[in-house]
């Protein structure tokens, strides 16, 4: 593997801008300058490989060669990546599968009940694999481009000097949205799932919306105004050629670094105040309310469970618990569940036994998401499912796929979503799915619906 600083530390960004013209590019970036959860950004194009996944239907691109088979795309992609491995003295993540497992994955790890896909029907797993990348480490706040080929490092250093900062100057026009519920019925939706719950099916459930917008103009123009509107640790914006995703997610699903595994649920949302007197009532408000509180225990625990499945025994701890983190437009209630991973489980074993996340199903998990496909009108895509990369060492970080669109044939799709739980209030709650599209919102210049 050969690996080589650039002396002038440069905005991933810039980096991603100046490759954006070649085949999938992507851009994985913390920007919010804090390294904890998210360490690195990540730039790169071109994959040797292409894994696309409709359920069990793969599809496999190396060298412009399509092969197609049936199987576990989970295990055709730990195949890859185990013929890929290698170890790093440097811990850079010199190299890996970058892309996203779609939420409706869910249906091949558990016998849950099916919706039909919506037209376009966009892959629920696509994976790229990236010999050459650019790393911006936050915690040493230096930049590099590590390649398993020098003549693909010596290319990327020659594509980025030259310095392609241009996003397309042409307006970005939205149509009027559309929700797959009405707000009536999502309210009814949420009395739905209280009775589930007072009835003892289940303690918890994530219920969500998607919005449909007819979108015209560039996403990466897009993308550009939502980072700076709204910086989050799990921001992303990958061109799958037909289509694009945009993350402005700020949480962790997974992160497994040399042996350990952390996820960092969220449970407990509060909109920000006018000031700083406002934002502190608040906050104090969030980290007394009884039913915040009680959502978050009941999922934290639900991830010391996940987790437990892949761990040593007595080594699952809760490192941070009800920690509260701001974010330009709200308060979110955090905690980090931590493990050491069993030896002989690879890190596809851990995504497996952990997915989908529990703070975006439910508790019990297996009931809660059987409850959804029955309430949800349509298919959940990628939203909810998870977004990152898995490296060639088997490190991994993996943002949960919240706060995330989806552009494709002139459209551009967002979901949002809420926890529910006994006592809460149908209007609250939907007014807390506009809440978590904010951002959204005011990158497109709208007030909320």
């Amino acid at each position: 593997m050969f690996i080589e600083p650039v002396k002038n530390i440069l905005d991933p960004w810039d980096v991603f801008l100046a490759v954006s013209d070649r085949q999938y590019p992507f851009i994985l970036e913390n920007q919010t300058n804090a390294a904890k959860t998210a360490r690195f950004s990540l730039v790169g194009f071109d994959p040797c490989i292409i894994i696309k996944a409709w359920q069990n239907n793969i599809e496999i691109t190396h060298d412009s060669v399509k092969e197609t088979k049936t199987g576990d795309p989970f295990s055709v992609l730990n195949s890859i990546l185990a013929a890929h491995k290698q170890s790093f003295d440097e811990k850079l993540p010199c190299g890996g599968a970058v892309g996203y497992f779609g939420y409706d994955l869910k249906n091949l790890l558990e016998n849950l009940p099916q919706k039909a896909p919506q037209k376009p029907f966009i892959p629920d797993l696509l994976f790229g694999i990236y010999d050459t990348m650019f790393v911006y480490d936050h915690n040493e706040c230096k930049s590099y481009i590590a390649s398993a080929v020098m003549s693909k490092l010596k290319e990327f250093k020659n594509i980025i000097q030259k310095n392609k900062t241009q996003t397309s100057a042409k307006a970005l026009v939205f149509g009027q949205f559309a929700s797959n519920f009405t707000k009536n019925e999502y309210l009814s939706a949420i009395k739905k799932a209280k009775s589930y719950i007072s009835s003892g099916d289940i303690y918890q459930i994530n219920l969500s919306q998607k919005f449909k917008i007819p979108f015209e103009g560039d996403p990466k123009a897009f993308y550009s105004k939502l980072r700076r509107i709204h910086p989050v640790p799990f921001g992303a914006f990958l061109d799958c050629g037909g289509f694009q995703v945009i993350s402005n997610s700020p949480e962790c699903f997974l992160k497994i670094q040399n042996g350990t595994i952390e996820t960092y649920p969220i449970k407990g949302t509060s909109p920000r105040g006018k000031n700083p007197a406002e934002d502190a009532m608040l906050i104090k408000e969030l980290k007394t309310d009884a039913k915040e509180l009680a959502e978050h225990i009941m999922i934290v625990d639900l991830e010391r469970n996940d987790i437990g499945k892949v761990c040593k025994t007595g080594t699952v701890k809760v490192k941070e618990f009800e920690k509260i983190v701001t974010y330009p437009t709200l308060h979110h209630m955090v905690s980090c569940v931590t493990g050491e991973i069993k030896k002989g489980i690879s890190s596809i074993d851990c995504i497996k036994a952990c997915f989908p996340g529990g703070s975006i199903t439910g508790a019990p998990k297996i009931r809660a998401m059987e409850i959804i496909d029955e309430l949800e009108p349509t298919p959940r895509g990628i939203y909810t499912g998870a977004i990152g990369y898995i490296d060639f060492s088997g490190n991994v970080n993996l943002g949960m796929a919240i706060r995330t669109a989806v552009v494709s044939n002139n459209e551009m799709q967002l979901s949002v979503g809420g926890g529910i739980v006994a006592d809460s209030v149908p209007e609250d709650e939907y007014e807390e799915t506009l809440l978590k599209a904010e951002a959204f919102f005011r990158a497109m210049k709208r007030n909320r619906q």
